[in-house]
């Protein structure tokens, strides 16, 4: 598998070392397709940490965390739009959230 220069996974899944490109992240995410992690990033419930020389999005491992969050959301039955607009908002964090 071919790599970006200057593009090196660091660290554990959840951690905050290194950079992730899409397919890394898709790999290390339970459930995760590269349509959702696309819909995630245009919606704003994901954020990239920045793009490699040839284009491709790069996350770091808060990605995992957030990931999870949403879909812990989604097994609550919330929706994209509920989830997006609590997560702006700042909602509370999931331990604290219950229902």
């Amino acid at each position: 598998m071919p790599h970006d220069r200057g593009v090196i996974a660091v660290g554990l899944p959840g951690g905050t070392l290194g950079t992730w490109r899409t397919g890394q992240v898709i790999r290390n995410s339970r459930g995760v397709s590269r349509q959702q992690l696309y819909f995630y990033r245009v919606m704003g419930l994901i954020e990239p940490a920045g793009q490699t020389g040839s284009g491709r999005w790069l996350y770091d491992g808060r990605v995992f965390a957030r990931l999870a969050e949403i879909a812990e959301l989604r097994r609550r039955g919330k929706t994209l739009r509920q989830i997006r607009e609590e997560l702006s908002a700042g909602g509370a964090p999931l331990a604290q959230s219950q229902g």
